[in-house]
This record gives C-alpha cells, structure tokens and sequence, in this order.
C-alpha cells in the first residue's frame, strides 16, 4: 500500500495493517470512493490512535483519537449515486445505519464511524466524502503542543430553500404562485451566495415570469437564466424524471455577507395549469460545486394536486343513496331545531346510511342554509322550511305543499318555485 499514516510518536503502519476487516483490493477501493478523508476518519476511529496522513511535505493532514469527541460515533457525509439513482443509494446506506435523505442524484445523512469501511461494497456509491471536517493543515513537527492544535470547523450550514406552501389543490387554466423562501440552519448564517434551479414538468404547467425580487436580493442577484431543458437522464438535475424544465437563480457576496439576513423572500414563483392539468412537483436543486464552503443544500418541494370540487349537495342527508321524508326529512327538522349528537339521528337513519350523526352535523353546517332554506327568507327554519322538505318528500304538490309552511317574509311563495329549488337538490 502507498498510503500510509504515520503515528505523533513516529511509528509508520499502514491501513490494511489496522483496517483487518477489509481486504488489500477492498481498502483501495474505500480509498478510491471515499478519499483519504474518510478513509483515516474510519482508521483513526477504529483504533483511537492520534495520526498523521502524509500528504505532500507542506500540507500532511493531522488526526487524532479526539475526533470521535468531535463526531460521537458518527460522521456526516454526503454521497453521489453511481448510476444518479439517489434512492437505491439510500437503500444501501439505511442498511448501514444512516440515518439522512436523497436529493435526486445525492444523499446526505449521518453513518456510523464504524461502518466506513463497508462504503468500498456498495454498488450503488460513485463517491463520497464528509460535510463535517475536523480536518486541520498542520506543519508535522512532533513537538506541536496538542493546545496549540486549532478547532474543527464549524457544523455544516444548512442552506433551505422552502416554497410557502407545501401542497396546493389547482384548477387547470389557472395562475399558481408562491413565495421562494430562503434560511438557514443555524439561523441567520451568512454566506458568499447561493445558487440553484427550479424544476417543473412542461406538459403540466407554464412557467410565467418570478416576480418579487426586492432591492436587498437585487444586491448581488444573477441575471434569471432562460427556460433550460432538464436532462432526462438519471432523473435530471433534480432527481425527478417528471420534470423537463428548469431555470437558475444565483446571488453572489465576495464578502460573504449574503443575505446578511435569513428566514426571506428570494421571489415569487409563477405557473399557469395547463388545460389537461392533473398533478405535478416543483422542484429546486443546486450542483455541490457552486454552493458555498461547509454547506449543504436542503430544499424543499412543493406539490400541486388536481382541485376536485366537492360533491354537489343534495337531500340525501344520511347518504344512503335515498332521499326519504321518515329520515332525512326529519333529520333535517331535528338539526333545524337544534338537536344534536345521537339524540340528532336516533331511530331516523336510514339503512345503508354512509355518514356517522358527527359527520351529518358537519353536512348540513357547510350546505344547510343554502338548501335547506327553501322559502328563501334568509333563515332555514324547522316549522316552516322543514315542513316543506318534508311535503316535498313525502309527494305533495301545489296547495298541500305550501299551506301554512311559507313565511311571511319568503321570497319563494309559489309550489311552484318551492318544488324547483328542492328538484336543485334531488339525486
């Protein structure tokens, strides 16, 4: 092996001498995927030694048995598929106990220290590396006191991008917007910049123009790039083989001061549903290259569903596929004059009913004033419209159904018209 550590007290051993659970061909192929990062995290961790990679002679990579007080057991990674298929990845990692998600081609999480060493097997890892480095350029001096040795860097900075809403029910032929939110974790971290794109599948929505770029963001704010086309292949930039579309925003602050603020607004996003609109996500993605120094990027998508108006209401108050004066007409007097819970329903429910009494209540609070007013006096009331719902099932006409049911004040006076806004109702 040429890769070799070599111990503060001035011992030389190489990895297949300690990593004894792998072989020669195997540590290679860890070194290969994971780098020497990773590799002597695994090494220094396995046996608590304080160490040294030689790297070239102006900057060897000091490491002792203290990271393991830095990282607990674990380490924080971040992983590219090799085929772009971040999910399958994942798979493999979660049986290697990480704990973290796919953000299409890569994954981030948290794997045991211990469980390096079986990266070199996965088939689905092209390469990995760590987010959270204690990594330290020191001189290899032996008498560097170990007080003068600087601290790990600080934890990794989460960079969020979160629309303002999550999911959102739409019509097709109609505009969606939404705010682009931008924070990070830990809060109000500044930073040189951010970059990333918005993903969306062309045959399910138009893109129209963002919006709401307010002056602290036109600060450093990039040019919106055009209409790009998302690669199909391996699900695109973004992970998602759906959508086909994407645009790119980027901010810069060589001061790394960016925003100098954090929980804000970047712009508003803006689609239109296409007329055979039936589902789709918006998605945001960012290449691991252009993101700042110890960060990662965590989005958020946002999905937009089909709207399904409800069904429209009808007399068919306990759902049983029959409109019948013995139960829901006097359901309908009942919840008129004020009953509720079981006393609402008790003995009037008709077989094969599909709502509960709760969810009759919740029935006829969202449609009862506008059907069950039938004289259209503004008020539904049980000794005059109840009466009327009433005649109505049971069969009566002209005369019969109106006499002495009709408020003074209705503006429906007619058998007539009492009978069309009930037949409104009918199934």
């Amino acid at each position: 092996m040429d890769q070799v550590i070599e111990i503060k007290e001035g011992f030389i051993f190489d990895f297949a001498e300690h990593l004894t659970n792998l072989t020669d061909s195997q540590i290679s192929q860890l070194i290969d995927k994971v780098g020497e990062e990773l590799a002597w995290i695994y090494a220094v961790g396995a046996d608590g030694v304080d160490a040294v990679i030689q790297g070239t002679e102006q900057s060897p990579t000091f490491a002792n048995a203290g990271i393991l007080e830095v990282y607990g057991d674990n380490v924080d990674i971040r992983a590219w598929a090799e085929d772009g298929d971040g999910e399958a990845l994942l798979a493999e990692f979660k049986a290697l106990g990480l704990d973290g998600s796919a953000h299409g081609r890569l994954v981030y999480g948290s794997i045991p220290i211990s469980k390096i060493g079986e990266l070199a097997k996965l088939e689905n890892l092209k390469s990995a590396e760590a987010t959270y480095r204690p990594i330290i350029w020191l001189p290899t001096a032996p008498d560097t006191p170990e007080e003068d040795i600087p601290s790990a860097q600080s934890e990794v900075i989460q960079l969020k991008i979160t629309p303002s809403e999550l999911t959102e029910a739409v019509e097709p032929n109609t505009n969606i917007s939404f705010d682009v939110n931008y924070s990070t974790e830990p809060a109000e971290t500044p930073t040189t910049g951010i970059a990333f794109g918005m993903h969306w599948d062309s045959s399910q929505v138009a893109f129209d123009p963002v919006t709401g770029l307010t002056e602290r963001f036109s600060l450093g704010a990039q040019p919106i790039s055009e209409v790009l086309d998302d690669p199909i292949a391996n699900g695109g930039l973004d992970g998602d083989p759906n959508t086909d579309k994407y645009i790119l925003q980027a901010w810069i602050d060589e001061e790394g001061k960016w925003p100098n603020n954090s929980n804000l607004t970047l712009y508003k996003a803006n689609f239109t549903a296409l007329p055979g609109f039936e589902e789709t996500q918006i998605n945001f993605s960012a290449n691991p290259d252009n993101l700042p120094a110890n960060s990662n990027f965590a989005p958020s998508s946002i999905a937009l569903t089909l709207h399904t108006p409800p069904p429209s209401p009808t007399l068919d108050i306990d759902g049983n596929g029959v409109i019948d004066a013995l139960t829901d007409g006097l359901v309908a007097i009942r919840y008129l004059f004020g009953f509720r819970g079981e006393t609402l329903t008790e003995g009037v429910v008709g077989e094969g009913a599909t709502r509960n009494t709760e969810e009759i209540v919740t029935y006829l609070d969202e449609v009862g004033d506008m059907m069950l007013d039938v004289d259209g006096n503004g008020t539904a009331g049980a000794l005059t419209d109840g009466i009327l719902f009433m005649r109505h099932a049971l069969g009566f006409q002209d005369q019969a159904l109106i006499s002495g049911a009709v408020s003074p004040d209705a503006t429906r006076t007619t058998a007539s018209a009492i009978n069309e806004h009930l037949q409104s109702f009918s199934l």
